[in-house]
Parts: structure tokens; C-alpha cells; sequence
């Protein structure tokens, strides 16, 4: 599946890149040049499903800071 972003986004590629990851059957390679955007398409379409606490743990884990997304990934879980 090719879900191109840049800059914001779109509740459209969070969806999409949700949608890819339900219908998988087996481990996802996201791709994009440094991680960070398909960590936080990853983020974006996990809150809800996951504590924002948990993601943005698994994140740093794997190098990522996603503080800036906080107020959009708490948004997404309470709606």
C-alpha cells in the first residue's frame, strides 16, 4: 500500500494506514527516509486502541520522540 504524507497528517492517511495494518497478515514494513513518519502514522492510528502513555513509550524505545504529537494522539483516543 502506498499512503504518501508530508508536513500534517490527514485523518485520511491515518485511516489508510490503520486499514493496511487490520488487513495485514503478517509483519508491516512501513517505510519513509528517516522512520518518523511512519512512527507517527503508526502512533496516530494506534491511539484509541492503545494508552498514549504505551505509544509514546514503544516510540522511544525505537529512537523516536513523538512529544509533539501528544495533543493530536489524545485527541484521536478520546473520540
Amino acid at each position: 500500500a502506498a499512503i504518501p504524507v508530508a508536513g500534517a497528517f490527514p485523518d485520511a492517511a491515518v485511516e489508510a494506514f490503520a486499514a493496511t495494518l487490520a488487513a495485514s497478515q503478517g509483519p508491516v514494513l512501513a517505510f519513509c527516509r528517516s522512520g518518523m513518519r511512519s512512527t507517527c502514522l503508526w502512533a496516530l492510528s494506534s491511539a484509541g486502541t492503545m494508552p498514549v502513555e504505551d505509544i509514546l513509550a514503544a516510540a522511544a524505545e525505537a529512537g523516536y520522540d513523538l512529544s509533539g504529537l501528544v495533543p493530536q494522539l489524545r485527541a484521536r483516543a478520546a473520540s
